[in-house]
C-alpha cells in the first residue's frame, strides 16, 4: 500500500515503475519529486541503475540541482546508460561546464572511452577550450 502514496499518481506511467516516475521527474525538472523519490528509493525499489540512469539525464540536460541530489544521494558518479555514456560524457557533450565540474569533483573518470570511440579527456578538453 505504501507504493501507491509515493509514486505520483498524474505521471503518464501505465505500469507505474519508480524508474520511470523518476526518469519523468528529470525531465520535467521537478526538484521536489526528485527529493521525495530519494526518500522513498529503498520501498520502492529504485535500483543503482535506476539512479545511475537519471544522473546521465540530469547531466545531458545540465540540471545541476538534481544532479546536487543525486550525487548525495550516493549514485554511481561512474555510471553508463545504455549507450555506454557516462553523465560526465553526457555533460560534456553539451557544454556544461557547472555539471562538469560537479561530476569530477565527485571522483568521476576521465579515463572512459565512449562506445562510439571518443574518449572522454579529448571531449573535456574540447569543451574546456570552447570557454
Amino acid at each position: 500500500m505504501k507504493i501507491l502514496l509515493i509514486l505520483n499518481p498524474k505521471t503518464n506511467n501505465p505500469q507505474n515503475e519508480p524508474s520511470t516516475h523518476l526518469r519523468t521527474a528529470v525531465a520535467e525538472t521537478s526538484i521536489s519529486e526528485v527529493q521525495r523519490l530519494l526518500f522513498w528509493r529503498s520501498e520502492i525499489n529504485l535500483t543503482r541503475a535506476d539512479l545511475g540512469d537519471a544522473l546521465v539525464e540530469a547531466s545531458q540536460a545540465g540540471h545541476e540541482e538534481i544532479v546536487q541530489l543525486l550525487l548525495e544521494a550516493g549514485v554511481d558518479v561512474n555510471h553508463t546508460g545504455n549507450d555506454n555514456g557516462s553523465a560526465l560524457m553526457a555533460a560534456s557533450r553539451n557544454g556544461y561546464r557547472g555539471v562538469m565540474r560537479m561530476l569530477l569533483e565527485a571522483g568521476a573518470r576521465v579515463e572512459m572511452v565512449h562506445a562510439y570511440g571518443y574518449m572522454l579527456r579529448e571531449v573535456l578538453n574540447e569543451v574546456w577550450m570552447r570557454g
